[in-house]
Parts: structure tokens; sequence; C-alpha cells
């Protein structure tokens, strides 16, 4: 079926593929799928009334789903993106917040040509706050006053949610996890950060650390006395 997703790369571990096996666009009239929320999947009414959860990974969102939580996923953190369907979405379910939940990795570090980089970084930072734009804009064309907050997972040896609640000791931790989640206050399994049109950049350098003092700084274990790059310049 055209439509079709599939977990592809975990049955082709050695190949070079993407993680996820996706319609194109000339097949599914989208650019980027936005991927079922629990409406779709379980077809019933979600607990978290008027709050969306936006992912990045199809199974992430049934993850969530399956506890309840209102959940839409997108294939890539750029592609979290307010557009087409999801804004009717919005205005069919009357949204007034958004959580952006990524994964705990967010905050890692890679090595760009044999040195340690922020360029990964940078995607995030990216996606954060191209969608924070766009929802001041549909607020103000729309007359809302959606709130949008980022949420990042605890490090630890599960770095995405749909792993989180997959590994939960029983069905009392999964409900600790998503009512943490729910409540947007950060206690033992994420941290949150509440971004607005005016203070988008101040969290994302509380994130991320807001100059290469601090990159450095939340990085030193790894970096050590190497040389490393910030923002395209090289640091000694």
């Amino acid at each position: 079926h055209p439509d079709t997703i599939k977990k592809w790369k975990e049955n082709n571990p050695n190949a070079k593929v993407p993680k996820y096996l996706i319609p194109k666009k000339d097949e599914s009239g989208f650019p980027a799928m936005p991927m079922p929320n629990n409406y779709l999947i379980t077809q019933k009414d979600s607990s978290l009334e008027n709050h969306l959860v936006i992912t990045e990974g199809y199974f992430k969102a049934i993850a969530l789903s399956q506890e309840d939580v209102m959940a839409v996923a997108f294939d890539g953190v750029l592609n979290f993106q307010l557009k087409g369907g999801l804004g009717a979405f919005l205005d069919d379910y009357h949204i007034k917040k958004i959580t952006l939940l990524y994964d705990a990795d967010i905050i890692g570090i890679r090595m760009d040509g044999g040195v340690f980089s922020d360029r990964r970084e940078k995607t995030f930072k990216l996606s954060i706050q191209r969608f924070m734009r766009q929802v001041h804009n549909f607020n103000k064309r729309n007359g809302k006053k959606i709130s949008v907050t980022v949420c990042i997972p605890k490090m630890s040896e599960h770095k995405g949610i749909d792993d989180l609640l997959n590994n939960a000791l029983d069905k009392s931790e999964r409900h600790e996890i998503v009512t943490e989640l729910i409540s947007g206050i950060g206690n033992q399994y994420f941290t949150f950060y509440k971004i607005g049109a005016t203070t988008v950049d101040r969290e994302i350098g509380k994130i991320f650390g807001a100059n290469y003092q601090e990159w450095y700084n939340r990085h030193k274990k790894e970096i050590g006395n190497q040389p490393f790059k910030y923002n395209g310049t090289k640091y000694q």
C-alpha cells in the first residue's frame, strides 16, 4: 500500500537505508507524513485534552497513543512544521498546548571531520526556532494562544519515549512517566523548557549552551584538551 510505513532498518541492520521506509510525496501527497495520532490508532478519546505531543518517529507516536496521549509524529525533527493538515488539526481539537518531545541525546555531540562539533545540535536548534516562529504566526493569524514546551527525557539507556515506556517496570511506572509528561514539570524522567516568541533563543541557550564556553563546559568530559568547532569556528 502506498501509505504504508515500515520499520526498515531493523530488518536490514547492515543496509545503508533510513530507519523508516516512508512513502514518496508523489504517492502519499505529503512532503513528510504526519504520522497517526491516538484518535486514528485507538479510536478513543484522549485524557490529554487540548494538549498535543509532537515527536519524531511513528513508533513513538504509537507508544504515546497506547497510553492515551494525543500524539503526532514526523519523520525527522526538521519536519516539525505547522503546515498542511496540522494547522487544521489544531483547530479541530482546540489545541492550547504543544509539547515538542525530543530524544535524550538531543544534547549529545559527535565528531565532524575528526573534530568535536556542535553541528548536530544546530539541527535541533533550527527545529525549535522554526516551529516556534510558525506557532507564533499561527496564533497571530487565528487569534490563538497556543503555548509550546520543549521536553527532553533525562539521559539513560532509554533515549526515546517509546523505549522509556516499553521498558517501564509495570503499568504503575508507565503512568508515572505519562503523568510527568502531561504536567510539564520536570522531575524523575524529563526536563522541560517553555518556549515563547521572545524567549526562544534564551531557552535554546539553556538547553545547548549560550556560547562556545558554556557549550564546551557541558561537553568537557568528552572533548578534554582536544580542539573543537562551535558555530563554524574552530577553538584550540
